[in-house]
């Protein structure tokens, strides 16, 4: 998984598009509140990764995927906290 740069956060909106997903994805992918994104490929992202500086995470695509995402999640820098 590789952090996506936020001037290509515009190019998730399609794919987020009539989803069902928390309010704070949409609000990250506009830039509205801080967060970060997370994605397998930069091109072409079929999992993602997003959360909020405060901890509160969303995980959506692929589920071959699902191990890289449970090693970002367990970094010990702080305390997590998941919405999934």
């Amino acid at each position: 998984m590789q952090e996506l740069r936020k001037e290509k956060y515009d190019g998730l909106k399609t794919l987020f598009h009539n989803k069902c997903c928390p309010t704070f994805v949409y609000s990250i992918i506009e830039q509205l509140i801080p967060g970060v994104v997370y994605v397998d490929d930069q091109t072409v992202p079929s999992s993602f990764l997003i959360g909020t500086k405060s901890g509160i995470y969303f995980i959506a695509g692929e589920q071959h995927n699902r191990y890289s995402l449970i090693i970002i999640l367990t970094e010990p820098t702080s305390q997590t906290f998941i919405c999934i």
